[in-house]
């Protein structure tokens, strides 16, 4: 005799079975918070529906760019720079090049993007300096000046070998300080080799020119980027702890820094407060006193990426906090990160202990689920990579995405202003990462 269930049945089990996945995940779900309904200005918002999860009484999520291919063993996408005029300039690693995006109808909306130089080594970040663009790369340290045809074709080679880009982690952010002196992170001299043998990542500075190389801090593994606090001055930056090959050990916390210059940081035998690495000799132990703690982590193989302060009022309780891109685990069965987060700043310039998933966010919804649960439900990131952030003059967030788009985090326009665009497109199984 066949049975039939009753869809209110149905119903009722779900709301039971999503309760107690909520209750299980209760101590990976950030605390709640609710921000106030924004009204900002702004064109029409181009919402699409498979944009992550967010808070749509305040945010607009939009995408600037979608060029998904199918993946290689090179990133698509990586490090974004936004030029005075509002240009944002796109790093395309695996093509070589770097691609210009622009307003020029003035509609507030970025045009089809154009290739502004190519025959690049894996260029990984830029930045825009005195209208020249600064580009750190697997091939070196360049700076690209723009020629008669708008292109960038005047290559210089400032540092031809920056360390560990050929053996180690490719090269992080590259930025110019506000001492006017060029900065870039370089990452460990190996991935996956033994620890306790590699040659730890750095963050480094140059003049302009290339020359006058200064080791600003060590004991780094994988450092992405890095950023001056907007009052303080004080320079901070990310780093990734080790992972564990071949296992699903999700292993030492993610760091935020504040960087001392001339410190050591502790990779590869030291991590989180001083404390010894299991797997490095014993003899180092004693080491492990004199290196600088973090002032703030991430849950292990996070990955954070791109960071910047905000220093707006289009979203004012994010006014002062750290953004970052979270850029996801390696070997993880439950995944970690695969999002956008604020990290909270004191007036003191300190990190308060506050902490707020951006995308994917819980906000105003019937229950909350952990940042795991979105990634395997397919509402965040995950399984792409976010990599990068920037900051315009409006205090809009764009977003790259290691596969191959940009999205636009803005202030929710006047409510009646929005326009449902394009479904979401089929993930193939080649698009995978």
């Amino acid at each position: 005799m066949r049975r039939v269930i009753s869809v209110g049945v149905l119903v009722g089990l779900w709301w039971i079975w999503t309760l107690a996945g909520c209750t299980d995940h209760a101590a990976s779900v950030p605390p709640r918070t609710i921000y106030p309904r924004l009204k900002a200005e702004g064109p029409p918002c181009q919402r699409v529906d498979w944009v992550p999860w967010h808070n749509t009484l305040t945010t607009c999520v939009e995408v600037m760019l979608d060029d998904v291919t199918v993946p290689n063993a090179v990133p698509s996408l990586m490090g974004l720079a936004l030029g005075p005029d509002g240009t944002l300039y796109l790093a395309r690693t695996a093509q070589g090049a770097i691609w210009a995006m622009r307003d020029a109808d003035g509609d507030q909306f970025l045009d089809a993007p154009t290739v502004i130089a190519e025959g690049l080594t894996y260029p990984t970040s830029l930045t825009v300096h005195r209208g020249a663009l600064y580009v750190a790369s697997v091939g070196g340290l360049l700076r690209l000046d723009a020629t008669d045809n708008g292109r960038f074709d005047a290559v210089t080679v400032l540092v031809p070998d920056l360390p560990g880009a050929r053996d180690g982690f490719w090269p992080g952010s590259v930025q110019v300080g506000p001492d006017g002196r060029l900065y870039v992170s370089v990452g460990a001299g190996c991935v996956w080799c033994d620890a306790t043998d590699a040659r730890p990542g750095m963050l480094l500075s140059y003049a302009l020119d290339g020359s006058d190389k200064r080791i600003e801090a060590t004991g780094l593994r994988d450092p992405w980027d890095f950023a001056w606090h907007p009052r303080t001055g004080e320079l901070w930056i990310v780093d990734s702890g080790r992972v564990v090959p071949g296992t699903r050990v999700g292993g030492p916390p993610d760091e935020l820094n504040r960087l001392v210059r001339g410190a050591d940081y502790g990779f590869p035998h030291c991590i989180g407060d001083r404390q010894p690495d299991p797997i490095a000799p014993p003899e180092t132990e004693n080491g492990c006193a004199a290196t600088e703690p973090p002032a703030f982590t991430f849950a292990p193989q996070s990955s954070p990426g791109g960071i910047a302060f905000y220093e707006h009022d289009g979203f004012p309780f994010w006014t002062g906090d750290l953004i970052v891109a979270l850029r996801g685990s390696l070997t993880l069965a439950e995944p970690a990160g695969y999002a956008l987060a604020a990290v909270g700043f004191g007036e003191d310039g300190q990190p308060d202990g506050n902490y707020a998933l951006i995308a994917p966010a819980s906000e105003h919804r019937l229950f909350q689920r952990a940042l795991a649960a979105f990634s395997l439900a397919r509402q965040g990131f995950y399984p792409y990579h976010p990599v990068d952030v920037v900051i315009s003059a409006e205090g809009w967030l764009y977003v790259s995405v290691q596969e191959g788009r940009v999205f636009r985090f803005r202030p929710r326009p006047a409510a009646g202003s929005v326009e449902t665009l394009t479904p979401a497109p089929p993930v193939m199984s080649s698009e995978q990462p």
